[in-house]
């Protein structure tokens, strides 16, 4: 018989077999982790930079700025209009009431009895409130403004907190307000500071066609 040459007596030696399938399995493994090991390296480094890029892209740390309210003076009717235009137009339209009545607070809100107040932050009006007089004892909360960039500064509280002291003043047992349901940080002040939804059988029809929203503070 042919004897057999020595790779083929080494080959056919079950541990030696054994021994090159395992070298194969470490080979493959260690492919495997490497590949593994270059996706998380990768997916690490993404994240790193997203959060770099969000941190870029962060405003500057809230302050809080020193507001100063007061009450209507000549001269801020423009600023009462443009104020109200900037958010009514962001997410509805100028509807007629209030057309008139941002075209001439005097004679639609002060001259019946009524009061508009201001806040003000290094002398730049960003914010106004008003106060309508529908009857001796009821006023409607209206025309509440924050401009956009100083929004979330507490200012419509301090407006509100204003509007309800002068209703207060002013003989008011009842405040009311209209607004739209889609105005959700506004009605979560107005809850904060007392307001309540009036019930269905209570709701006057509203001449603004936005309207859904409709809500009282009773004055002791």
């Amino acid at each position: 018989m042919q004897r057999l040459g020595y790779c083929q007596e080494v080959a056919q030696v079950p541990d030696f077999n054994l021994t090159i399938h395992m070298h194969n399995v470490l080979i493959y493994t260690i492919k495997i982790l490497d590949i593994s090991v270059s996706l998380h390296v990768c997916w690490a480094k993404k994240k790193v930079q997203e959060i770099v890029k969000m941190h870029l892209q962060e405003k500057p740390p809230a302050f809080t700025p020193e507001v100063t309210i007061r009450e209507f003076e000549p001269g801020d009717e423009i600023s009462f209009r443009r104020l109200n235009e900037e958010w009514i137009e962001r997410y509805f339209r100028i509807e007629p009431k209030e057309a008139a009545m941002l075209a001439n607070p005097r004679s639609t809100i002060l001259d019946p009895g009524g009061k508009i107040f201001f806040a003000l932050i290094d002398g730049k009006r960003v914010g106004c409130c008003a106060l309508r007089r529908m009857s001796d004892c009821e006023f409607e909360v209206a025309k509440m403004a924050v401009t956009r960039d100083f929004q979330g500064a507490g200012i419509g509280r301090k407006l509100l907190h204003t509007i309800i002291e002068a209703g207060r003043a002013l003989g008011a047992r009842r405040l009311y307000l209209e607004t739209n349901h889609i105005l959700t940080p506004a009605i979560r002040l107005y809850e904060s500071m007392g307001f309540r939804h009036l019930p269905p059988e209570r709701i006057v029809p509203s001449e603004y066609v936005r309207a859904d929203v409709y809500m009282e503070l009773f004055l002791l």
